[in-house]
This record gives C-alpha cells, structure tokens and sequence, in this order.
C-alpha cells in the first residue's frame, strides 16, 4: 500500500508505503535513539514518571503562555493530578492511546472516574472542567494540549505512525 504526502518547503513529494518494520520510534532519528517494542515494555515506573513530568511540566507552560496561571510545578501536583499524567503516558506506551484525540478521551475517563465534572470554570477543589467535553468540542487552544502531550509521549516511546516509512521522492 502506498500512500503520498506534502514536501514542506522543498514542495516535493513522498512515496510513503507500509513496512513489516518491528523498531518503534521516529524513522528520521539515528537508529540509537530508536527503542524496540521490549525496551518500551520494560520501562521501569521511574522511567515513566519523568515522561508525564515532562508532560505535566510542558502543559503548565503552554497554559502560562495562554494566560492560565493555575497550574504548578510537577513537585507541587496533588498526586491525582501526577496519576492523571502517569496514566496517560502508561497507556500511550502500552499502544492504548494512539492519537491525541484518543489522548483526551483518555484523560477525560481518568477525570470522570476521579469525580470531576464539567463546569465552565475549573475550579481544582469542587472537581470541576471546562474540557470535561468530547475533544471536538474543545477550544483549538485546548486540543494543542492533547496534541503537545502526545508529541512528547511519542518522542519518548512508540512512533504509533511506525510502520509507514518514505520509499522515494517523487
């Protein structure tokens, strides 16, 4: 199966088609930064910890450039919200998650069986979110947090994209 994609700025095209290709990771990083399915498998808790910190720290920045000071260092976090991140990243590297948008559903079943709710202000105490809402209905805004917490568990783990690798240039 072959499929074509855009060239950035060279304006070429790419000959994509599905390999049998066991490796996980980015297909344009060195091969030793590419982890096998095993080394993803035996990722010790630590390991996957300091992926949702990263997660968490990041979000906590892309929310401060949107004006949303509310949130704080990874340090800080109640630990529902450290769980929340944990499981998001274990579910990413398991192959459960394998979109952002599937990064939100995801997130939004952690929450609701934490309690929280929707309510169009956040307000951490009471439980309640104003993206306790399908990903659809989420602010671009908000969906660009779906989406940078999939980028970055993706960066760590398993390309979810992996079996698709460029054949030639057209």
């Amino acid at each position: 199966m072959q499929f074509f994609c855009g060239g950035g700025e060279t304006g070429k095209r790419k000959r994509l088609k599905i390999s049998r290709r066991k490796t996980y990771g980015f297909d344009s990083r060195p091969s030793h930064f590419t982890l096998t399915k095993e080394e993803i498998m035996n990722m010790t808790e630590q390991q996957i910890i300091n992926v949702a910190k990263i997660c968490h720290e990041a979000n906590k920045a892309y929310c401060e450039s949107l004006g949303d000071n509310s949130q704080v260092h990874w340090d800080e976090a109640p630990e529902n919200i450290k769980q929340s991140a944990i499981n998001g990243v274990e579910n990413y590297m398991s192959g459960k998650i394998t979109s952002s948008i599937a990064s939100h559903e995801n997130w939004l079943e952690f929450k609701h069986k934490d309690g929280w709710v929707y309510g169009e202000v956040k307000n951490v105490e009471k439980k309640i979110h104003p993206c306790m809402v399908d990903y659809y209905s989420l602010p671009l805004e908000q969906q660009k947090k779906d989406e940078l917490f999939f980028a970055i568990c993706r960066v760590f783990g398993p390309d979810p994209f992996e079996d698709i690798e460029p054949i030639d240039q057209l």
